[in-house]
């Protein structure tokens, strides 16, 4: 059974204002018959309409439903009953009413029901598609290889490369050759002449080498090893299925601790990596999950709990994705000293420097400290050396939850900035907010 707390409900929202939203709620007078057992919870809430909203959640799963007209999975109404459940304000109750009862009945049913049956996959069909895409890819590369040929004759002093529209152009012809992971960087570039740092030229330089190195190793994927033709694949969107993985890998059996989540909105879809880390194997893996803005996850993950499971990692020079292939027991919190983070920050720049040793296309690696202190704009360790931390976490939040003491931080180091995303304080496990 899931741990009910506020570290966990946080992994469920997918947007910093539906969290804002739901709690104020939850500290409003606006909740009616609300009640709980130890499978469901439910009430009753006031709206902007005339009526209460009627809304549920099935404790199993955290799945929800809210009679209001929201599009957001799950909405505010139903994270701050979340909210008030994991505050211990809802009262337990001997029986649910008749209408949390039905929806519950009706969701065992579906998970009951036989699967349907597969379709048997027209091959031909999916290899003619893959040889379209892949044409569209080999084009669109081609494109961006000369486009930073191109750059780096004319320079960097060009005043259209401190402009946005300068990168989404380039941006809008790989999102054309579906090469959507390129297009998201693209776009980034855009706004590193606006970061007010001094050494932002060197910053651009620094992508536009990666991007350039990517390029080049594309043209010659047939020709490396076959780990790092997966990494340059992935580098590119393309991946395996992860039936494929679990059918054609090994999996890895330990104790794996949650210590992040970052969620990110890439295009239409919300993007989730939840980061875990192996007591025994001393191994980092990546969950990487996407869900419709509209939609929640198929899976949650409480920030702060560790489980014995059995993961498989995809392929790779330096392997980081991963998929879970079976959880045994429940989650269970993490004690404090088994947390394991780097030092200083000097261990954190290794790390990263050993990483792209084995895989220069990594983006970020799973980096932390296990003593850290954040101002607005670094993160410090107890030597007083410093990482400039990412616009998202330059927000007044962190430092009112930081306070001025040294904590353990955890989160993802691209060579550029540090974006936190989790922090342990005396109240326990924070995933990191937007401003």
């Amino acid at each position: 059974m899931t741990t009910w707390n506020e570290a966990f409900i946080q992994t469920l929202v997918t947007d910093s204002v539906t969290l804002h939203d739901a709690e104020k709620l939850a500290r409003s007078g606006v909740w009616s018959a609300t009640g709980c057992d130890s499978h469901s919870a439910w009430g009753f809430v006031q709206g902007s309409g005339k009526s209460p909203y009627q809304l549920c959640i099935d404790m199993t799963d955290a799945a929800t439903k809210c009679s209001c007209p929201s599009r957001k999975f799950p909405c505010k109404h139903a994270v701050g009953l979340m909210l008030l459940l994991a505050r211990g304000t809802i009262l337990a109750s001997i029986e649910p009413p008749v209408w949390v009862t039905t929806w519950l009945e009706g969701r065992e049913r579906k998970r009951e029901a036989a699967p349907p049956t597969p379709k048997v996959p027209d091959t031909a069909a999916q290899a003619k598609r893959e040889a379209a895409r892949t044409a569209k890819v080999t084009a669109g590369i081609e494109e961006l290889r000369l486009f930073l040929e191109d750059l780096m004759r004319r320079g960097l002093s060009d005043p259209a490369v401190k402009s946005y529209a300068f990168w989404d152009r380039v941006a809008a012809r790989m999102v054309d050759a579906q090469v959507q992971p390129i297009a998201r960087r693209l776009r980034a570039l855009g706004g590193v002449p606006f970061q007010k740092k001094v050494d932002w030229v060197s910053l651009l330089m620094d992508e536009i080498g990666r991007l350039y190195t990517l390029t080049e190793a594309y043209q010659r994927v047939e020709s490396l090893s076959e780990s790092l033709s997966h990494d340059v694949r992935a580098a590119l969107g393309f991946s395996l299925k992860q039936d494929e993985v679990l059918e054609q890998r090994t999996g890895v059996i330990d104790q794996w601790q949650i210590l992040g989540i970052q969620t990110e909105q890439v295009e239409q879809l919300m993007e989730r990596r939840t980061w875990l880390y192996g007591e025994v194997t001393q191994r980092y893996a990546l969950l990487l999950d996407f869900a419709h803005r509209s939609h929640p996850f198929d899976a949650h993950y409480p920030l702060g709990q560790s489980f014995t499971g059995e993961l498989v990692y995809y392929p790779g020079a330096y392997p980081q994705r991963a998929v879970v292939k079976e959880r045994k027991g429940d989650y269970t919190p993490i004690p404090f000293g088994q947390i394991k983070l780097a030092v200083s920050v000097e261990a954190i720049l290794d790390t990263y420097a050993d990483a792209l040793a084995l895989n220069p296309f990594l983006q970020y690696v799973p980096v932390g400290l296990q003593q850290g202190w954040a101002t607005r704009n670094d993160l410090i360790d107890t030597k007083g050396v410093k990482l400039p931390l990412s616009k998202a976490a330059q927000s007044p939040w962190l430092n009112a939850v930081i306070g001025g003491n040294w904590l353990p931080i955890f989160g993802e180091w691209d060579g550029m900035s540090f974006q936190i995303a989790a922090l342990v304080t005396t109240d326990g496990w924070t995933q990191m907010r937007e401003a």
